[in-house]
């Protein structure tokens, strides 16, 4: 015999609670500055009016992501702008002649 389980419903105006920070969430995920192409930016000024932030976590030494990372920037030169996204590189380097290789 199974038994049935009555499940609980919601109120109709379910709400779940929301992040309270004064500053854009991706910005407060961050430092005050992260390395751009041109050096050290401001964190939320690089992602101001961003839809979407992805983060993207690679290493010089994985070979999927050797795979990937030039795909990744390819579709990144021609869409960020016009969706309007950005992307984060986490590198799992060791050291900077990794990161930079």
């Amino acid at each position: 015999r199974s038994r049935l389980v009555r499940a609980q419903r919601l109120p109709q105006r379910f709400h779940p609670p929301r992040a309270r920070s004064e500053q854009p969430m991706a910005a407060a995920l961050f430092p005050e500055k992260i390395l751009g192409k041109n050096g050290l930016v401001d964190t939320a000024q690089a992602l101001e009016g961003k839809e979407y932030v992805m983060i993207y976590f690679s290493a010089h030494w994985c070979p999927p992501c050797r795979g990937f990372t030039p795909q990744l920037a390819k579709m990144y030169s021609e869409k960020a702008q016009e969706k309007n996204i950005e992307v984060i590189f986490v590198s799992s380097d060791r050291d900077e002649g990794g990161f930079q290789g």
